[in-house]
């Protein structure tokens, strides 16, 4: 077991493609959106700009229905010409130009038909401060924190350290995700305003399941291809995403019993589902193959970058082989895959 612990620079398949593919992530905003516009009525506003900021944009389809609520909401107690600046941060190697193009060509932008609507983008890591002290009023996390700081080892026997059986890998995922949730919720501290609140969408690990299959396909098709001569057995060994699903507990564990860490209070913490996207599709037509791609392009949207990480970034034709095989696998066996997903909700305490 090899280990690496280089920074997670891998974003989503850019070139768009993670904006094309990411119907799951949609499905499970969709159920926070209520939230999201309580803690819009009930943040603390002054005279100020309102400051929201989107943790983990990636391409920004999934961003601009939560910042349209957000900002709307916020207008209908503040005024509707208050101005409103929106952060969109992510990692270094995220596709921005992707963002940019939807922000302005997208009829769903949350820019589109609005005026005094700003918004503006950050290359860098959330387990760090990324904005200046005191300035947000309210904080959007959605599918992202999962994903940790940097790889801590390399797994032999899955491609989710969270569905490894070796122990060593899971105790090293386990050790830094408790770390990386504290660093998170530590840096947002530091950039919400007094009474501002950050909301976040997170998988988390709870039983039953039918979307660890979905990895496990993954991971078997990876397997397949090193079979079949494709992939070294030290390449298949690096092809480790670095992830780690936490429990209820485990996202409550920081802020103790009385629901407070680091200036933060723990206002909401709630299990939920975001529906198979394609399910409904599915039963309708009865094609299976289409089924297999959805997902197929779903899992490629969330994987790719981390698997040309570990094999190079000349082997896309590999990895259309790997997505091949995925889809085949898939197709053999529809069946409807709901995330389990927690709601969270913290304000700063002054």
């Amino acid at each position: 077991m090899a280990s690496d612990a280089t920074p997670t620079q891998t974003a989503m398949e850019g070139a768009g493609f993670y904006n094309k593919h990411s119907s799951t992530q949609a499905a499970g905003i969709a159920q926070m959106l209520a939230l999201l516009a309580a803690a819009a009525n009930d943040v603390a506003v002054g005279d100020e700009t309102l400051v929201i900021a989107d943790y983990g944009a990636s391409q920004g389809r999934n961003s601009m229905a939560p910042m349209r609520v957000a900002i709307e909401t916020l207008r209908a107690r503040c005024g509707a010409d208050k101005p409103a600046m929106v952060f969109h941060t992510d990692l270094p190697s995220n596709d921005f130009t992707s963002l940019f193009k939807a922000l302005k060509d997208d009829p769903s932008s949350y820019l589109a038909g609005s005026t005094g609507v700003f918004a503006a983008a950050v290359g860098r890591s959330f387990f760090d401060v990324i904005l200046p002290p005191g300035q947000v009023h309210l904080g959007w996390n959605s599918w992202a924190v999962h994903w940790l700081s940097h790889k801590s080892a390399d797994a032999p026997d899955h491609i989710s350290p969270t569905l490894s059986g070796v122990a060593a890998v899971r105790a090293a995922a386990s050790t830094q995700s408790a770390l990386d949730w504290r660093r998170f919720l530590e840096s947002r501290s530091s950039e919400l305003r007094d009474g501002g609140k950050l909301l976040c969408l997170i998988i988390i690990a709870r039983q039953p399941t039918n979307t660890d299959l979905l990895w496990q396909y993954l991971w078997d098709s990876v397997v397949e291809a090193g079979r079949d001569g494709r992939l070294t057995e030290q390449e298949q060994l690096r092809i480790t995403a670095p992830i780690w699903y936490r429990s209820l507990a485990v996202l409550k564990a920081p802020f103790g019993a009385e629901g407070k860490f680091a200036g933060l209070r723990l206002e909401h913490i709630e299990a939920t589902t975001a529906p198979d996207p394609f399910w409904a599709a599915f039963e309708q037509t009865g094609d299976s193959a289409q089924f297999g791609r959805s997902w197929a392009n779903t899992m490629r949207a969330i994987s790719a970058p981390t698997i040309l990480a570990a094999i190079g970034p000349d082997r896309g034709a590999l990895l259309d082989d790997v997505c091949a095989r995925y889809a085949a696998r898939i197709a053999a066996a529809p069946m409807r895959y709901d995330w389990n997903l927690a709601t969270v909700v913290v304000a700063k305490t002054d």
